[in-house]
């Protein structure tokens, strides 16, 4: 008799939390926070993608399946989604791309991942990739992640053609330095070639420096 008793007890526990968690309006969304965004209109794309919205069960609110969902914002690099069973809040964090090329319109950030910015959001001042293809633009990138911070401070634009064909435009004091780069072969060598010449007194007013063989480079 007692072990009925306590198997129906056990029963009406779990029949009770599955009511809880499932059907009652106890446990219930009661708001979602956007942490990360930008700004109010990307906050309620944010918002919209996930496709929370209060009243919701938190039961089936299932983060994984909501964090995909949020990551359709090509914008978003990455996001975690928490439940507060207490408040009845859903916690969205998303962490922002950064911007470090303008392309065609759009944006590159240091993975080479193009997207475009939330409405209202400024890039600010970032230096453009000229190409004409994406492949290529991502080519371009990978030799301005292995340039020096100052190189990158410097850096205005870079124009390809062909992956033989790279060329940067860097600033040097009031001057404009047209670099022909050739491929993203010999980065290490190519940047101590530059700055070595860029140092010199009789470089200081220099438009062009082709480093295409670093070996045997030539200034104008």
């Amino acid at each position: 008799m007692r072990r009925t008793l306590k198997y129906l007890s056990l029963i009406l526990i779990l029949a009770g939390a599955s009511y809880l968690l499932g059907w009652s309006s106890l446990l219930t969304v009661k708001s979602v926070e956007v942490i990360g965004a930008p700004n109010q209109k990307s906050i309620s794309q944010v918002i919209t993608f996930s496709g929370i919205a209060p009243g919701q069960k938190l039961a089936r609110v299932e983060p994984r399946v909501i964090q995909t969902q949020v990551m359709n914002a090509k914008w978003i690099e990455s996001a975690s989604v928490s439940r507060n069973w207490l408040n009845g809040k859903v916690s969205i964090a998303v962490k922002a791309r950064e911007a470090i090329f303008a392309f065609n319109g759009r944006y590159l950030d240091g993975s080479g991942t193009i997207f475009d910015l939330p409405d209202g959001v400024s890039a600010g001042s970032i230096g453009r990739i000229d190409a004409p293809t994406l492949e290529l633009a991502q080519v371009g990138e990978l030799v301005y992640q292995g340039l020096p911070i100052e190189m990158k401070n410097q850096l205005i634009g870079i124009s390809i053609t062909s992956r033989s064909r790279i060329d940067l435009t860097i600033k040097n004091g009031s001057q404009r330095v047209l670099v022909h780069w050739g491929d993203k072969s010999q980065t290490s060598l190519k940047v101590q070639v530059f700055q070595r010449l860029i140092a010199l007194k009789e470089n200081k007013k220099i438009t062009v420096m082709d480093l295409i063989a670093p070996t045997a480079p030539i200034v104008k």
